[in-house]
Order: C-alpha cells, then sequence, then structure tokens
C-alpha cells in the first residue's frame, strides 16, 4: 500500500466508522448485434476478377478457423483496386461475422469519429462524447466481444456461444503509425488493413500476421474488363481491348476511368488507340513510371476534357473536400454563399446540381450511395483534378470552400453543447482537409479574401475538440485561428477574443493555470474594448475567475464572479449567469463563507427547479450546484447530507452529460472518499475503480488517476484485500513515476492535490 503523505482530499480520521454497505449494483447492457458498419462503402456492382485474392485474404482471415486473432494486409500502389476487393470481402463474408467495421484510416480525426460511432452503435454508450472514452470502450469491446456486460464488464458463461466473431477493416492506412493508437490488443477477431505502404506487410509498426502485394490485371484480364464496362463485347473487340489495357498498364481504376471516357464520348477501342498514340499524349504517359503516375496523367488528359463548366466547378471545390463522405447537402449549400464568393459556373439549382452530379458519375469520377446522399471520389482522381487547376483557379476554389464550410458549420457560444455535436459530425473531416491544405500550401496562406472567415471556423472547430475532450487535436486549429487573426486585426477583433478564450479553458483543463490567466485576461481585454456591454464580456469575465480559482486566489475569483454576474445582468437578453454564480459560490466555500456559500447556491437550484422542474436534465449545470452543495455539506461535518447532494448529482451527471464525462468520473471519486470516510468500504472501493475506468487513459488526467488509486488502495488493504491492494499500489507507483518524469521533480502524494486545480476539483 502507498504510504500516506498527507494531503488526503478527505480525512478518514474525522468520522465515525460505520458498518460495511451492499455496492451499488451494476447496469447490465446488450450489446447491438449483428452490426455492420460499412459507410461510406457499397458494395461495388462491377467489381470484377481477383478471386485469387479474395481466396487468400478468407485463408488469413476467416474466424472459423480457429479463435487466435488474426491480420492481413493488402498492399500496392493507387489505383489498384485495395479497397473494393476488401468491401467485397466484407459482404461475402457477412455470414462469418457479427460485427463488421470498415474505418476510413487516412486520418486520425477519421479513426476517432468512427471510433465514437461504433461506440453508439453497439449500444456501449447511450449518446455521443468524448472520443477518447468511446474509442478505449470499444476497445475494451473487441478484446472481449460479449453478448452481455455489466458495468463495462465482460459477461462470459459460454465461450463457444458469448464471443462474437468480428471484422476490422483499416481502409487506406498509407500513414501506418496512426494505426499504432486504434489497433486493438486482442486474442480475438480479424483485422484486415490496406495500404499503399508496403511495409504494411511487416510488423514494423503494427502486429500485422502475413499479407500481399497487389498486383495489376494482367492483359486478357484487363481487357475482359474493358469490354464489359464499355458493352464492346464482339469478338473483334478483344484484340483492340488487350491492346488498350496494355496502354492502361492494367491498372484497374484507369481501366474505369477510360472505359467512363469512352461510353461518354462514343469511342470505339480502336479510335481510343489512334487518339492516344498522337505525340503529345504518348509523351505524357511515357514520362510516367508508376501506376498511380500513369493513372494521373490518363485524367488530367482524358476525363476532365470534355466536362461541362458546371461539372468542372463542382469536381473542382470537391477536391478541397475529403475524399469520402462527401455530403450532397453540404455541396447545396453553395447556394447561400455570397455570390462573389462561389465558384463561376457552380451548379447552384438543385436542377443543376443533379445533372452536374450525374456528370461526375457517368464519367467514373466520383461514386454516388444513394441511400446516405454522399459521393466518394478516389484520392488520384482528387490529386489529378486539382493538379489541373491553374493557381488563380485554385486560389479562388480555396476562397469558396472556405466560405462554404463556414456557412454549413453549426457556430457554438461556448456552453459545451452536446446538441450541436450531431451537426458538427458531417463537416469534421472536411475542414481538418482543408486545415490540411492550408498548412502545406504557401501559396494559399498568401491569400487574402476569407482570412476572417477562415480563422473563425479554426476557432469554433478546436473548441469542438475541446467539447470532445480531444485536447490534443483542439491547440493547433487554435493557434492558426490566432496567426490568421494577426493577418487581419482589424476585421478579427472578437474572433481573436473568443481563441483567447477558448485557450484559456484549454489550459485550465490541462492544469496549466498560469498560462490560462494570460490568455483569460488578453480575452477579457479585448472584449473590454470591443464589445463591453455584450455576453463575451461577462464571459470573458468568468473565464478570469475561473483561472484565479484555479491559482488558489479566491478572493480576487470573488471578485470576478461578481463583476460577471453584474455583467450578465446587465444584458438585454434573458442570459442567466449560471457559471459565474456557481463560481462565486466555489469561492465563498474555499474562503471558509460557507452559510453564504449554501445560500448561493440553494438560491440557485430553487431558480432552475421552478424554470426546468427538479432534477432536469436540460443541462449538468444543475448536477454541478449539487455536487458543490455536497461540497459545502462536508465542509460543515455533515457528511451524510455530503453524501446524499453527491449522488443527486451523479444522477444528474448520468442522464445529461452521460456515463463517460471527465465529471463523472471526478465524482465518481469524491462519492469514493466519502463513502470510506463513513467506513463504506465495499461502496468506496466501487466508486474508485469506476472512477479509475472512467477517467481511462486520457493524459490530461493522470494526475486524477493517481490519486484516485492511491485511495483505492488504501482502501482494498482496509477492507482485507491485501493482494488487490498490492496490486492497485504498483498502478499507483507506476503512475507516480510517470508524473514525476513530466513534472522534473519527485512528486509524493501530498502533491497531487496542488496539481488537480481544474474543475473544481
Amino acid at each position: 500500500m502507498p504510504a500516506a503523505t498527507g494531503g488526503a482530499s478527505v480525512d478518514v480520521t474525522s468520522y465515525e466508522i460505520l458498518g460495511l454497505r451492499e455496492p451499488m449494483k451494476g447496469v447490465y447492457q446488450t450489446v447491438q448485434l449483428p452490426q455492420y458498419f460499412f459507410k461510406p462503402h457499397t458494395r461495388n456492382p462491377d467489381f470484377f476478377g481477383r478471386q485469387d485474392v479474395l481466396h487468400t485474404l478468407a485463408e488469413g482471415l476467416n474466424p472459423s478457423v480457429d479463435s487466435r486473432s488474426r491480420s492481413f494486409a493488402l498492399c500496392g500502389a493507387g489505383g489498384l483496386g485495395k479497397t473494393s476487393v476488401a468491401v467485397e470481402y466484407a459482404y461475402r463474408n457477412k455470414s462469418m461475422y457479427e460485427a463488421i467495421f470498415i474505418l476510413q484510416a487516412s486520418d486520425s480525426e477519421k479513426l476517432a469519429q468512427s471510433f465514437a460511432e461504433i461506440s453508439l452503435a453497439l449500444g456501449l454508450e447511450s449518446e455521443a462524447g468524448d472520443q477518447i472514452v468511446s474509442k478505449n470502450l470499444v476497445f475494451r469491446w473487441l478484446s472481449q466481444p460479449v453478448r452481455r456486460m455489466s458495468e463495462g464488464t465482460a459477461i462470459l458463461e459460454d465461450q463457444n456461444q458469448d464471443i462474437v466473431p468480428w471484422l476490422l477493416v483499416f481502409d487506406n492506412a498509407d500513414d501506418l503509425s496512426i494505426l499504432r493508437d486504434y489497433w486493438p490488443e486482442s486474442e480475438y477477431g480479424s483485422i484486415l488493413v490496406t495500404s499503399r505502404d508496403p511495409l504494411a506487410k511487416t510488423r514494423t509498426y503494427v502486429a500485422i500476421s502475413s499479407g500481399l502485394e497487389l498486383e495489376p490485371f494482367v492483359e486478357v484480364e484487363a481487357g475482359l474488363l474493358l469490354r464489359k464496362l464499355t458493352g464492346l463485347a464482339a469478338t473483334a473487340d478483344i484484340q483492340s481491348s488487350e491492346l488498350v489495357a496494355r496502354k492502361l498498364s492494367g491498372l484497374p481504376l484507369a481501366i474505369m476511368q477510360i472505359a467512363g471516357t469512352m461510353v461518354r464520348r462514343d469511342l470505339s477501342f480502336e479510335e481510343f488507340s489512334s487518339l492516344y498514340d498522337q505525340e503529345a499524349l504518348r509523351a505524357d504517359l511515357h514520362r510516367a513510371n508508376e501506376f498511380a503516375s500513369t493513372a494521373r496523367t490518363l485524367y488530367t488528359t482524358w476525363n476532365f476534357h470534355d466536362l461541362s463548366q458546371s461539372a468542372l466547378s463542382l469536381i473542382n471545390v470537391i477536391t478541397f473536400f475529403d475524399p469520402d463522405q462527401i455530403s450532397e447537402d453540404i455541396l447545396m449549400m453553395m447556394s447561400s454563399v455570397e455570390v462573389r464568393h462561389r465558384p463561376e459556373e457552380y451548379p447552384v439549382t438543385a436542377t443543376g446540381f443533379m445533372d452536374a452530379r450525374s456528370e461526375l458519375a457517368k464519367s467514373s469520377l466520383v461514386k454516388r450511395n444513394r441511400e446516405r446522399k454522399e459521393l466518394v471520389i478516389h484520392r488520384i482522381i482528387q490529386d489529378a483534378a486539382r493538379l489541373r487547376m491553374q493557381p488563380n483557379v485554385v486560389d479562388s476554389c480555396f476562397i469558396s470552400v472556405t466560405h462554404l464550410l463556414y456557412t454549413a458549420w453549426p457556430f457554438s457560444e461556448f456552453e459545451f453543447s452536446t446538441a450541436r455535436w450531431r451537426l458538427c459530425e458531417p463537416l469534421i473531416s472536411h475542414v481538418a482537409n482543408l486545415y490540411r491544405i492550408y498548412q502545406q500550401t504557401d501559396a494559399l496562406k498568401a491569400v487574402k479574401e476569407g482570412r476572417p472567415e477562415l480563422a473563425r471556423l479554426f476557432m469554433d472547430f478546436g473548441w469542438y475538440f475541446i467539447e470532445r475532450g480531444i485536447l490534443d487535436e483542439a491547440r493547433p486549429y487554435l493557434q492558426s485561428s490566432l496567426e490568421l487573426c494577426d493577418l487581419v486585426p482589424e476585421s478579427t477583433y472578437i474572433t481573436r477574443g473568443d481563441a483567447e478564450g477558448c485557450l484559456a479553458q484549454l489550459l485550465n483543463l490541462t492544469n496549466d493555470y498560469k498560462a490560462a490567466m494570460v490568455h483569460a485576461k488578453i480575452a477579457a481585454g479585448i472584449f473590454q474594448v470591443h464589445d463591453p456591454l455584450g455576453w463575451r464580456m461577462a464571459q470573458a469575465q468568468n473565464e478570469v475567475c475561473e483561472a484565479y480559482i484555479a491559482a488558489s486566489k479566491y478572493e480576487e475569483a470573488l471578485q470576478q464572479a461578481e463583476l460577471s454576474i453584474k455583467s450578465y445582468f446587465a444584458l438585454p437578453e434573458d442570459d442567466y449567469p449560471d457559471w459565474a454564480v456557481m463560481n462565486k459560490a466555489y469561492a465563498l466555500y474555499k474562503l471558509g463563507r460557507l452559510d453564504e456559500a449554501n445560500d448561493t447556491l440553494e438560491d440557485y437550484l430553487d431558480l432552475r427547479a421552478k424554470k426546468f422542474g427538479p432534477m432536469d436534465s436540460e443541462s449538468l449545470k444543475t448536477g454541478q450546484c449539487l455536487y458543490l452543495l455536497g461540497l459545502v455539506r462536508l465542509a460543515q461535518g455533515r457528511p451524510r447530507d455530503g453524501l446524499t447532494f453527491y449522488t443527486k448529482a451523479l444522477d444528474q451527471y448520468l442522464s445529461t452529460i452521460g456515463p463517460n464525462h471527465f465529471r463523472v468520473a471526478m465524482l465518481y471519486h469524491r462519492t469514493g472518499e466519502l463513502h470510506l470516510a463513513i467506513g463504506q468500504l465495499i461502496n468506496a472501493c466501487d466508486m474508485f475503480e469506476r472512477a479509475i475506468r472512467t477517467f481511462d487513459e486520457r493524459r490530461q488526467y493522470a494526475t486524477q488517476v493517481a490519486r484516485t488509486l492511491y485511495s483505492l488502495a488504501l482502501t482494498q488493504e482496509m477492507a482485507g484485500r491485501h493482494e488487490d491492494s498490492a496490486r492497485t499500489s504498483e498502478k499507483y507507483s507506476i503512475a507516480m513515476r510517470k508524473l514525476s518524469k513530466e513534472h522534473g521533480r519527485e512528486l509524493k502524494y501530498k502533491d497531487l492535490d496542488d496539481l488537480i486545480r481544474n474543475n473544481w476539483d
């Protein structure tokens, strides 16, 4: 057991030790099965050949051979059809798997979003929450893929009946290092990776068992595919089709594209060959020494040659989107963008859009998922389309897409609102892709038009990641927003203030209270000048208050809370200062003014009950107030009353923010402390264990986890669970060594509360 070194949050000796009670009962979950997560992919009705590859995949992945985990990598250059093969394998083998998940693995944002969606689909959580928690819930299920669970623990009665066979496909995993954070450690299941990187077949990055390199079609096979796609199936077409196939290097994607062009332009194989042999085209193709380069040259020369202006304009816009799951509704929102910011000839009417979309689909430049009303474009085609654009067209199109995504994005007022998350989700990968293109293209950084909109979009995108608990992702977007504000300061005062406020929140959440204070005061200074009578000024004053709380400067925090409350009440709109009132109460509590803190909180609770009803589910604010009342009761020497308020707060949290929020984990810890203090050791262990499971492996809460491990080890020792206590103590020691290394000094338990300064913890 870890040695107590002082500074514990609850002094166990202060209270009478009472008898043990039964642990809190868990909730049973039935996993939603079967579950087939294929989006955005549909089965290719023109799938052709590759029977030998499908057989090899079946040998390497099919779960019927034995119960061990299996993995396989399908490698090869772009355009060889890796995704089509993976999707076809999944569809053909649905009877073997009760859960299949095909994930876009080109970047971590997509994977994080996909794991969150899988968690919801399986029923592991009831609503969207922290994406890191969602990922770990899915990991937990993949490692024990059962049909029923209790409080996240697998119920396994019959190995043969209860274990669910699953298939996970990481598609387009060209940056294999991304997979490290998303690779499940499981004795069960099958994993298929598609990648351009031949190292995917090795164990260089992740534990892949075997793999193969996908090859182009042989000449006879490629000629047969060409005849099938063009409908030119006469005996006389065999030789000429195989000649064309040879010129296309047997590349499946190139064959698909050229077949579409031949049909659209009504060309025979001989006519295509004749045009191909023209000197300029032949020279271009001979310069291409890779399959992908051959395809890119072909697309540049052929597939954009005779498109209508509206279809060209549409595909120009699509090149700035993430290639997967491009919502038609978002593309149609270009009609809401100011005319001066729209691309020339862009199809803004419903009829015009459908015509342009159909033209691109018939040319095999995009695929359409009719059910989801989404478009998909191959990355090679997307690259080729952007390469053929003149620099001025690239600039103007970038401006148009910036305004389009700005128009589509559901901006927030920084209220930690979960309601808008589902509105954000269709846009996440596209804003992230626009950000990547912007960061990688120096010429676009020189484009002046659209900077204010881009700055605001990046700022609110960063805030979205703060809301979802993905704090590491938030910072670069906020910093880019501030850099853009520097370029156009005269038109971005409000955005700069908002970005500074977001950074203050981010830094408070990561326990960097000194830097949080700097950014909070900058935000307040900006709004004092540019929005002194608006809600942003009141909000900024509250952010300064929170920074003072984190710095343990409670008199200053109280003054800022009062300022914020006064500012809110001066607003013309009905905007109650919920957070400022609760921060005021917390400052009073820390100053020992317990009766004032109690009155402030009870008045607020009564106000919410009149407006929303008792124990409302409108927001987590009622839960926050109940938690603070629990703190006050504990300070008044009334632990049983404190436990009552903690329990009510926990119930309210679970009905609003769900079971996986960090505030729930924090309250589990506090509730565990109270159970420990009044002798309910079984309940205390239960609460501490729940806290650890809920904090999970989120790096920003490593300090909280260490503190809870200490409390759990102590409680297990008191309950006579000596072996459990020893194991928990070892975990605590490991956690403390990591924290000591991170902070550059040897930390003791007494230091942990000083390091945890945010969120009234």
